[in-house]
């Protein structure tokens, strides 16, 4: 066996604030801190650099000058290599994976396997420790991309450093589980690429099932409904991409607040002149919400109902929220049936922004019908109410 650390070598080197880039065919691809590998750099006949600025560009070269399809490769098996040169070849593949961006990231991902199907998982935990800086989470997520068929492929057979695939692990985590075509089908679509961001790939395929997200919705139903019922898709921005998986447009297209403004002529026209408004709201300032009520042609009146979900964080910019408001409005002097409806909703969460069963009860006990619901995802219909919105289960019916 080689020892691969004495002839590696590094194509580039450029120190910024304290931190080297290790890249491939001198484009850079990854971080780590110059004091971490400052030893592994000697033991390759290199003198670490001691002042910021300091670059060198070269090439690099496998282990040993091993080719990248022999690096790809599963580790032999037991019956092949003795278990010190088996575990020194998944180690230094290990090492020389997490320096290389996406084509490292599946050698590393393999490696990890290797080492783990053979050693188990026990012994797989220390070797790993000792081996990478990395958590286990980190682990089962570059084992996840390495055992990928997809991702793999194109490792094998195409220029990773200029090619269609990110360099992010948690943009590769996302793409991983497909079958090929669909997966060929998005490349080729522009959908997977080099430049996209976490949640990308995600939103793109909730715009697909709704329909490409930006098509034009039905229009309102017709008819005077003494009760509307408003769930709106509302926006969640969000600061960094970090934040971008829990916001509601992984789930289905999102409105903007002058997109759903713009509805108040389609609502008044579907509200009777004595007409209840219940619109669910978000976590923005409350005077925000009264203007789309009034922009709907109702007055605001406060809170109708407080849900609270349980001990489950939500979304928010402070403080997270575990709890939703629905707010109401009027119209004309519409009546209400009963005087013994409260306002507290305690209910668990389920599937992601449906709404407790209870508030439809509520809703019937205190005021009369007929009754529209705007934005609808319903999973169970109720006599008396007629639903309206993007939901594909909703375009199947209209069909």
């Amino acid at each position: 066996m080689t020892d691969w650390p004495a002839t590696l070598r590094i194509c580039q080197r450029e120190l910024h604030k304290g931190r080297c880039c290790l890249g491939l065919n001198a484009k850079a691809h990854g971080w780590c801190s110059v004091d971490r590998h400052k030893d592994q750099w000697i033991e390759c006949g290199m003198e670490p650099p001691d002042k910021e600025g300091e670059s060198m560009k070269g090439e690099i070269l496998p282990p040993a000058g091993a080719a990248l399809a022999e690096l790809l490769a599963p580790v032999e098996d037991d019956t092949m290599l003795a278990w010190p040169d088996f575990e020194r070849e998944c180690t230094t593949r290990a090492q020389v994976g997490w320096r290389m961006g996406v084509t490292g990231f599946v050698i590393t991902g393999r490696a990890l396997s290797d080492y783990r199907r053979r050693a188990g998982a026990g012994q797989w935990g220390a070797w790993l420790e000792q081996t990478l800086p990395i958590s286990l989470q980190t682990a089962a997520r570059l084992m996840r991309i390495g055992r990928d068929p997809n991702i793999g492929r194109h490792a094998e057979t195409v220029n990773l450093v200029n090619g269609p695939l990110p360099s992010d692990q948690l943009i590769l985590d996302e793409i991983c589980g497909m079958g090929p075509e669909e997966f060929d089908g998005l490349v080729e679509q522009g959908v997977i690429h080099a430049e996209m961001r976490r949640g990308d790939l995600k939103r793109h395929l909730v715009e697909t099932r709704h329909g490409g997200g930006q098509a034009e919705p039905p229009p309102l139903p017709d008819g005077q409904y003494g009760v509307i019922l408003a769930d709106p898709p509302w926006e969640f921005r969000t600061w960094s991409d970090a934040g971008k998986g829990r916001s509601p447009d992984m789930h289905y297209p999102t409105k903007s607040m002058a997109e759903l403004m713009s509805m108040g002529p389609d609502v008044k026209a579907a509200a009777a002149d004595d007409c209840h408004l219940f619109l669910w709201v978000g976590a923005g300032p409350r005077r925000d919400y009264e203007f789309l009520i009034e922009a709907w042609g109702f007055e605001p009146k406060g809170e109708a109902f407080v849900w609270t979900k349980g001990g489950a964080l939500g979304l928010g910019y402070t403080v997270r929220y575990q709890h939703e408001t629905c707010l109401r409005g009027t119209r004309g002097s519409p009546k209400t049936l009963n005087k013994d409806v409260g306002t507290w909703i305690d209910a668990p969460r389920r599937e992601h922004s449906r709404k407790p069963d209870e508030v439809y009860q509520r809703i019937e006990r205190l005021v009369a019908g007929p009754y529209l619901e705007l934005f609808a995802r319903p999973l169970e219909r109720r006599p008396d109410w007629t639903y309206w919105g993007n939901d594909p289960a909703l375009k199947e019916e209209t069909a």
